[in-house]
Protein backbone atom coordinates (compact mmCIF):
# COMPACT_ATOMS: atom_id res chain seq x y z
CA UNK A 1 0.00 0.00 0.00
CA UNK A 2 1.37 3.45 -0.54
CA UNK A 3 0.31 4.97 2.77
CA UNK A 4 2.06 2.16 4.45
CA UNK A 5 -0.76 0.55 6.06
CA UNK A 6 -1.72 -3.18 5.73
CA UNK A 7 -5.39 -3.64 4.42
CA UNK A 8 -7.00 -7.17 6.61
CA UNK A 9 -9.93 -8.54 4.66
CA UNK A 10 -10.81 -10.44 7.97
CA UNK A 11 -11.96 -7.08 9.41
CA UNK A 12 -12.84 -4.40 6.59
CA UNK A 13 -15.24 -2.48 9.16
CA UNK A 14 -12.21 -1.42 11.49
CA UNK A 15 -9.79 -0.71 9.32
CA UNK A 16 -7.37 2.63 9.53
CA UNK A 17 -9.03 4.03 6.09
CA UNK A 18 -6.87 6.98 5.33
CA UNK A 19 -7.98 9.49 2.51
CA UNK A 20 -4.99 10.48 0.71
CA UNK A 21 -4.66 6.38 -0.21
CA UNK A 22 -8.26 6.14 -0.87
CA UNK A 23 -8.35 9.38 -3.03
CA UNK A 24 -4.73 7.96 -4.77
CA UNK A 25 -6.10 5.00 -5.81
CA UNK A 26 -9.30 6.30 -6.95
CA UNK A 27 -7.50 8.97 -9.01
CA UNK A 28 -5.46 6.48 -10.79
CA UNK A 29 -8.82 4.06 -11.31
CA UNK A 30 -10.57 4.54 -14.93
CA UNK A 31 -14.04 4.63 -15.25
CA UNK A 32 -15.88 2.25 -18.04
CA UNK A 33 -13.01 -0.53 -17.61
CA UNK A 34 -11.01 1.69 -19.53
CA UNK A 35 -12.81 1.95 -22.79
CA UNK A 36 -12.86 5.67 -22.79
CA UNK A 37 -12.00 8.20 -25.28
CA UNK A 38 -9.81 9.84 -23.03
CA UNK A 39 -8.71 8.21 -19.38
CA UNK A 40 -11.35 9.38 -16.68
CA UNK A 41 -10.79 8.50 -13.19
CA UNK A 42 -13.18 7.09 -10.50
CA UNK A 43 -12.67 10.21 -8.21
CA UNK A 44 -13.10 12.70 -11.47
CA UNK A 45 -16.57 10.49 -11.41
CA UNK A 46 -17.03 11.84 -7.96
CA UNK A 47 -16.43 15.55 -8.95
CA UNK A 48 -18.68 15.04 -10.97
CA UNK A 49 -21.78 13.62 -8.88
CA UNK A 50 -20.88 16.77 -6.78
CA UNK A 51 -21.72 19.28 -9.48
CA UNK A 52 -24.68 17.14 -10.41
CA UNK A 53 -25.91 16.92 -6.63
CA UNK A 54 -25.38 20.82 -6.90
CA UNK A 55 -27.71 21.09 -9.51
CA UNK A 56 -30.39 18.90 -8.67
CA UNK A 57 -30.77 20.69 -5.39
CA UNK A 58 -30.56 24.11 -6.92
CA UNK A 59 -28.47 25.07 -4.37
CA UNK A 60 -26.10 28.37 -5.67
CA UNK A 61 -23.24 27.60 -3.39
CA UNK A 62 -22.09 31.20 -4.78
CA UNK A 63 -25.30 33.05 -3.83
CA UNK A 64 -26.04 31.62 -0.42
CA UNK A 65 -22.58 30.52 0.94
CA UNK A 66 -20.04 33.36 -0.90
CA UNK A 67 -17.94 30.87 -2.78
CA UNK A 68 -17.79 28.01 -4.77
CA UNK A 69 -17.89 24.47 -3.98
CA UNK A 70 -14.93 23.75 -2.34
CA UNK A 71 -13.68 27.23 -0.38
CA UNK A 72 -16.89 27.44 1.49
CA UNK A 73 -16.51 27.50 5.19
CA UNK A 74 -17.53 25.09 7.77
CA UNK A 75 -18.69 28.30 9.69
CA UNK A 76 -21.28 29.24 7.24
CA UNK A 77 -22.22 25.77 6.71
CA UNK A 78 -22.91 24.95 9.88
CA UNK A 79 -25.28 28.16 10.24
CA UNK A 80 -27.07 27.99 6.86
CA UNK A 81 -26.63 24.86 4.68
CA UNK A 82 -29.88 22.87 5.00
CA UNK A 83 -28.99 19.25 7.37
CA UNK A 84 -30.38 17.23 4.24
CA UNK A 85 -28.32 19.33 1.83
CA UNK A 86 -24.61 18.53 3.98
CA UNK A 87 -26.09 14.86 4.23
CA UNK A 88 -26.58 14.04 1.11
CA UNK A 89 -23.54 15.49 -0.26
CA UNK A 90 -21.37 13.67 1.96
CA UNK A 91 -23.26 10.60 0.85
CA UNK A 92 -22.41 11.96 -3.12
CA UNK A 93 -18.73 12.49 -2.46
CA UNK A 94 -17.85 9.14 -0.47
CA UNK A 95 -20.28 6.56 -2.60
CA UNK A 96 -17.50 5.27 -4.47
CA UNK A 97 -14.16 5.55 -2.24
CA UNK A 98 -14.40 1.61 -1.40
CA UNK A 99 -13.31 0.79 -5.27
CA UNK A 100 -9.83 2.68 -3.68
CA UNK A 101 -9.75 -1.21 -2.78
CA UNK A 102 -12.03 -3.41 -4.50
CA UNK A 103 -11.95 -1.98 -7.76
CA UNK A 104 -14.04 -0.07 -9.89
CA UNK A 105 -16.67 -2.83 -11.92
CA UNK A 106 -19.56 -2.65 -14.43
CA UNK A 107 -22.59 -2.54 -13.01
CA UNK A 108 -23.95 -4.83 -15.01
CA UNK A 109 -21.47 -7.35 -14.06
CA UNK A 110 -21.53 -6.46 -10.26
CA UNK A 111 -25.24 -7.39 -10.10
CA UNK A 112 -25.15 -10.90 -11.97
CA UNK A 113 -25.76 -14.02 -9.66
CA UNK A 114 -22.63 -16.01 -8.77
CA UNK A 115 -21.09 -11.99 -7.10
CA UNK A 116 -22.93 -11.95 -3.82
CA UNK A 117 -19.44 -12.23 -1.91
CA UNK A 118 -17.52 -9.31 -4.36
CA UNK A 119 -21.14 -6.71 -3.15
CA UNK A 120 -20.54 -7.76 0.54
CA UNK A 121 -16.94 -6.80 0.68
CA UNK A 122 -17.69 -4.13 -1.17
CA UNK A 123 -20.22 -2.79 1.65
CA UNK A 124 -18.03 -3.89 4.69
CA UNK A 125 -15.31 -1.51 3.14
CA UNK A 126 -17.86 0.88 2.69
CA UNK A 127 -19.16 0.70 6.14
CA UNK A 128 -16.01 0.88 7.42
CA UNK A 129 -15.32 4.08 5.52
CA UNK A 130 -18.49 6.13 7.47
CA UNK A 131 -17.39 4.76 10.23
CA UNK A 132 -14.14 6.31 10.04
CA UNK A 133 -15.02 9.46 8.98
CA UNK A 134 -17.98 10.14 11.76
CA UNK A 135 -20.74 9.30 9.44
CA UNK A 136 -23.46 8.18 11.42
CA UNK A 137 -26.80 9.17 9.17
CA UNK A 138 -28.25 6.85 7.15
CA UNK A 139 -27.15 6.45 3.25
CA UNK A 140 -29.18 7.55 1.12
CA UNK A 141 -29.35 4.96 -1.53
CA UNK A 142 -32.31 6.64 -3.45
CA UNK A 143 -30.33 9.83 -4.47
CA UNK A 144 -27.15 8.18 -5.10
CA UNK A 145 -28.64 6.29 -7.46
CA UNK A 146 -30.46 8.91 -9.09
CA UNK A 147 -27.00 10.75 -9.25
CA UNK A 148 -25.38 8.27 -10.43
CA UNK A 149 -27.16 7.70 -13.59
CA UNK A 150 -27.23 11.36 -14.68
CA UNK A 151 -23.38 11.36 -14.29
CA UNK A 152 -23.58 7.95 -16.47
CA UNK A 153 -25.66 9.81 -19.14
CA UNK A 154 -23.23 12.41 -19.24
CA UNK A 155 -19.88 10.59 -18.99
CA UNK A 156 -21.37 8.45 -21.91
CA UNK A 157 -22.37 11.54 -24.13
CA UNK A 158 -18.93 12.77 -23.79
CA UNK A 159 -16.33 10.01 -23.16
CA UNK A 160 -18.10 6.92 -25.15
CA UNK A 161 -19.63 6.40 -28.74
CA UNK A 162 -22.45 7.76 -29.88
CA UNK A 163 -24.17 4.50 -30.27
CA UNK A 164 -23.41 3.76 -26.63
CA UNK A 165 -24.60 7.24 -24.92
CA UNK A 166 -27.55 6.92 -26.81
CA UNK A 167 -28.17 3.17 -25.65
CA UNK A 168 -27.38 4.04 -21.72
CA UNK A 169 -30.29 7.44 -22.81
CA UNK A 170 -32.62 5.24 -23.54
CA UNK A 171 -32.27 2.88 -20.92
CA UNK A 172 -32.35 5.28 -18.03
CA UNK A 173 -35.39 7.52 -20.38
CA UNK A 174 -36.76 8.43 -16.61
CA UNK A 175 -33.60 10.37 -15.59
CA UNK A 176 -33.23 13.94 -17.16
CA UNK A 177 -29.70 14.94 -18.51
CA UNK A 178 -27.32 17.16 -16.40
CA UNK A 179 -26.20 20.49 -18.31
CA UNK A 180 -23.38 20.15 -16.60
CA UNK A 181 -20.80 18.04 -18.37
CA UNK A 182 -17.64 15.67 -16.44
CA UNK A 183 -14.24 17.53 -16.47
CA UNK A 184 -11.40 16.29 -17.51
CA UNK A 185 -8.75 16.50 -14.71
CA UNK A 186 -4.60 15.08 -14.38
CA UNK A 187 -4.57 13.07 -10.95
CA UNK A 188 -2.98 15.59 -8.92
CA UNK A 189 -5.69 18.50 -9.50
CA UNK A 190 -8.52 15.96 -9.06
CA UNK A 191 -7.24 15.11 -5.80
CA UNK A 192 -6.42 18.73 -4.90
CA UNK A 193 -10.29 19.61 -6.19
CA UNK A 194 -12.07 16.41 -3.62
CA UNK A 195 -9.31 17.03 -0.39
CA UNK A 196 -11.22 20.64 -0.63
CA UNK A 197 -14.44 19.13 -0.34
CA UNK A 198 -13.32 16.34 1.49
CA UNK A 199 -12.67 18.89 4.84
CA UNK A 200 -15.53 21.25 4.01
CA UNK A 201 -17.74 18.48 4.38
CA UNK A 202 -16.39 15.85 6.58
CA UNK A 203 -12.85 16.14 7.55
CA UNK A 204 -14.26 19.10 10.26
CA UNK A 205 -18.22 18.78 10.05
CA UNK A 206 -17.83 14.65 11.04
CA UNK A 207 -14.42 13.64 11.82
CA UNK A 208 -13.26 16.07 14.23
CA UNK A 209 -16.45 16.55 16.26
CA UNK A 210 -16.24 12.52 16.65
CA UNK A 211 -12.92 12.73 18.10
CA UNK A 212 -14.22 15.32 20.88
Amino acid sequence: MLCNKEFFLSDMEHQDYDIDYLINGLSNICRWNGQTAVFYSVLDHLLYCIDIFNYVFELDMEEKFGGKLEVVSLERLDKEAPKNYIEGMVDVMTHDLQEAYCGDMLSTLKCQDGMEKYREIENQIMKGIRNKFGITHELREDLIIHVDKMALIGEAKLLMPYNMYTHIKETYSEIEESPIQPTIRDSMESRIVYKKCFYNFIGDYYYEKQKK
